[in-house]
């Protein structure tokens, strides 16, 4: 039973995106083209405003299907926030690099995670790690709450959950905080034991509030609720094995080029991850939608960025630390991946950690 009025507002009727969304699942169903299916939401929805690209929509833009898994990036000021799952969306598989928990109010949904279709009904938690494919469908009235939690929320004060060797979720979230968890999840089928799901209403009612309490208040009902599953587990908690590896060795990818992205090239990470050139080169695009040259590149222009911003280096020597061999072909690169001339972003956003020197480098 719902006794919050936070909890509430999220038993309301469909935002301006699901009604959008709703109407496009219905043609879907009709087996309409995506022609049709297009021609169709404008005559419905006649704003010439809306930019139909901005919706996922894989029927009338075939092409989104062969983006495949993709990181999802969302930033929220503190570690914890809470929102609700667009109902209708058509099933997005992706992966980030925090950790989510679903818990259903109301309803049921399916989720496929780490290759493995999960059924959850009213009151039914999951928790997924980072570096996890999954995606949720959710076509009906019901009502998923997501609780989305950056890796930094879980410190000192969560030692007594994940430091016990003996506490199966314990050693579920330190796996999932150095993304070595052989588990795609793990699945609370019956969380109606005295007093949980209040603390999860308690949580969800603290979103938002906007005051110096909202994230203390979020921390401590969350390290109760994890307690409180810690609790309860094994004997009321499924493990759901990783079946879906590809988007781990992917992000173990991205890892290494992080470290390594001044003298990496496709055939260099290929011998490293023991895969062939062509095999590499396909998983990347397909993990993450880009190739891995322009991954690469933006990897080395996001740290030539930094070094413009935060130091006087000219322009030959940021170019040699970024793996670049000239400045010529640098500032032609670094033009194409951020619009600006490198001089130009310097002259705009420099923010030096210390007083500068003269800037002294030679004309391009």
């Amino acid at each position: 039973m719902v006794r919050y009025e936070k909890t509430h507002d999220f038993l309301r009727d469909y935002n301006d995106e699901e009604v959008i969304y709703k109407f496009y699942h219905e043609l879907v169903q009709k087996g309409l083209s995506g022609q049709e299916i297009l021609a169709a939401l404008r005559k419905q929805f006649p704003d010439p405003t809306i930019n139909w690209r901005h919706y996922w929509m894989p029927e009338v833009y075939p092409e989104l299907n062969e983006i495949g898994v993709r990181e999802m990036v969302m930033t929220f000021e503190d570690d914890i926030k809470i929102a609700t799952h667009t109902r209708f969306h058509p099933p997005f598989v992706h992966t980030h690099q925090f950790f989510e928990i679903i818990y259903v109010i109301r309803g049921c949904c399916t989720n496929n995670i780490g290759g493995t279709s999960i059924e959850m009904n009213e009151n039914s938690i999951c928790i997924i790690p980072p570096v996890v494919s999954h995606s949720i469908g959710n076509f009906d009235d019901s009502v998923m709450v997501n609780i989305l939690v950056k890796k930094a929320a879980f410190d000192h004060v969560y030692e007594t959950i994940y430091e016990d060797p003996e506490n199966l979720l314990g050693n579920f979230i330190k796996n999932g905080l150095d993304e070595s968890s052989p588990y795609a999840c793990l699945f609370f089928p019956d969380t109606s034991i005295p007093g949980l799901t209040d603390l999860v209403e308690q949580l969800i009612n603290e979103r938002d509030r906007g005051d110096k309490l909202e994230y203390p208040i979020k921390k401590a009902l969350l390290y109760t609720i994890l307690a409180k599953l810690s609790r309860i587990a094994p004997d009321n908690v499924v493990q759901i094995k990783n079946t879906d590896a590809t988007p781990r060795t992917v992000y173990s990818i991205k890892k290494y080029l992080e470290q390594n992205y001044r003298n990496a090239t496709l055939s260099s990470v290929a011998k490293e991850f023991h895969y062939s050139v062509p095999y590499l080169s396909k998983i990347v695009h397909q993990y993450t939608g880009i190739t891995f040259g322009a991954m690469l590149r933006d990897m080395r222009m996001t740290a030539a960025a930094e070094k413009l911003t935060q130091t006087n280096l000219p322009l030959g020597v940021i170019a040699d630390q970024v793996g670049i061999n000239t400045a010529s072909y640098f500032s032609k690169t670094f033009y194409e991946w951020s619009g600006m001339t490198p001089r130009e972003y310097r002259k705009k956003h420099y923010s030096p950690l210390k007083e500068p020197a003269k800037i002294t480098e030679p004309e391009e």
